[in-house]
């Protein structure tokens, strides 16, 4: 078990709720980081009870890596640590809270970092104990995609390369809250293919989305849906998509699913792919669908804007969609990339663009040397508005990286900003004080709460 330490600053500002209270209630505001022997990153989730739970991975060298969750209280002290190791090089997919208090985290396993990799599943008690940890796998290597919890215990979307006729297979298991695996069963399709995400529907069943075929062209996006059972519903290959990436199920069961498409066709030595979005009912017949119109130009003949990787989709009340994508701009025909920036879109409920704004709003017309960024996180307040961090991918000149907190209004325009340089990776979440916790970090984990309008504790 790694040796964690604590140090930082805590700070409360009085500032009204963002709960319709005309009264002001203290907000706590600090900054705290969390290390130990080795490299620790990780981000962080609120949870339940107030608290905040920390999810990562500690490596004492760089052959080795152990899962590492550590529980924090309001105001950013430790109150549990716990590493877990699966005796090799375990790395972390995700974790959530699970509806009995306790903790279910999704990962890899491997008897060393250039070995296979199985699917690795750990139980902790709101305590941290470990109440379990089991590993899912054959001869080849694994990759999970995602996990939602199910009245009969967690269903698991992967990809499989050691079953199946093809090169890799979408992957489904049924684990019970025990951890003991009920059925795993391979989703064939036609070349095979790789899960991307998993969502419950309302009636109890499941959708899997990804990517049908192998190579760089000649893919789509495959829909599968299963009843309650586990029996496969229907299955809707997705013509339009080059790749599915994510799926969120709506309330009346219809299904978003977003990704890219290739239809955009290629530039010198670059086949340009566009943002795409669609809507199935729970039937899998598609309701509408849209694609980013490119190549649009900012930098001059030969550029074209490359729109990507719908990983961040979310639906909002009144029944749009909200869509993050990574927009890569102007690629001239050397090869080099002038800027890469996030683009968040807003479609309405019958499948109109509503509002499109690059992140960050800056002058993209200076060419070489501008941002060269993506969204790690983008979350709903609840109130109309949204909390959005940004990366910087390629580190600055010492060395670090540039991460930046967004609040935006309900028209994507900048409220607030703040950068917060020594965060890397990112993430953020909503709090119920009405502020956000900002996590990431390495070579130790920080904790960054803000208040409702960005405001902070001094850096550590």
């Amino acid at each position: 078990m790694s040796r964690v330490f604590v140090h930082g600053l805590i700070a409360l500002a009085l500032t009204p709720l963002l709960l319709g209270s005309s009264e002001c209630q203290p907000v706590v505001l600090f900054t705290q980081s969390y290390g130990g022997p080795g490299t620790q990153q990780g981000t962080a989730i609120a949870t339940s009870d107030g608290d905040y739970l920390i999810g990562g991975t500690t490596s004492a060298t760089a052959s080795t890596s152990d899962l590492l969750f550590i529980k924090t209280d309001a105001h950013g002290n430790q109150i549990w640590s716990r590493s877990v190791d699966g005796g090799g090089f375990e790395t972390l997919r995700s974790f959530r809270q699970v509806s009995d208090g306790g903790f279910l985290a999704l990962g890899t396993t491997q008897a060393s970092s250039t070995a296979s990799s199985d699917v690795y599943l750990v139980k902790l008690a709101a305590d941290g104990g470990v109440l379990w940890a089991h590993s899912f796998g054959g001869s080849a290597s694994e990759d999970p995609a995602g996990f939602v919890e199910m009245p009969w215990g967690y269903a698991i979307a992967a990809s499989t390369m050691s079953y199946g006729p093809d090169a890799v297979e979408v992957w489904l298991l049924r684990v019970g809250f025990d951890g003991q695996l009920l059925k795993a069963r391979v989703l064939t399709q036609p070349g095979g293919g790789s899960a991307s995400g998993i969502a419950p529907t309302p009636d109890g069943g499941l959708v899997i989305v990804g990517t049908n075929g192998q190579g760089p062209s000649n893919t789509h996006g495959e829909v599968f849906h299963l009843e309650a059972s586990g029996a496969e519903d229907w299955q809707e290959a997705l013509a339009e998509f080059s790749a599915a990436d994510a799926v969120v199920v709506a309330p009346d069961g219809s299904i978003v699913v977003g990704g890219s498409s290739d239809a955009t066709g290629c530039t010198y030595y670059y086949c340009y792919d566009s943002g795409h979005i669609a809507e199935l009912d729970a039937g899998g017949r598609i309701l509408w669908q849209q694609t980013e119109q490119v190549p649009r130009s900012f930098h001059g003949d030969g550029l074209a804007k490359w729109i990507w990787d719908s990983s961040h989709t979310i639906l909002v009340e009144d029944g749009g969609t909200i869509v993050e994508n990574r927009a890569w701009e102007g690629m001239d025909g050397s090869g080099i990339m002038i800027y890469s920036l996030p683009e968040i879109r807003r479609y309405s409920a019958a499948g109109a663009l509503v509002n499109d704004q690059l992140l960050p709003e800056v002058d993209v017309s200076s060419g070489y040397g501008d941002p060269f960024l993506y969204a790690s996180a983008l979350v709903p307040t609840g109130y109309g508005e949204f909390a959005i961090t940004l990366f910087e991918d390629s580190p600055k000149d010492d060395g670090t990286h540039q991460p930046t907190f967004f609040k935006l209004g309900s028209d994507f325009h900048t409220e607030t900003s703040v950068a917060i340089p020594w965060l890397t990776p990112v993430s953020v979440a909503a709090t119920s004080d009405g502020g956000f916790l900002v996590s990431g970090g390495e070579p130790d984990v920080t904790l960054v709460k803000m208040g409702p309008n960005g405001e902070t504790a001094q850096a550590p």
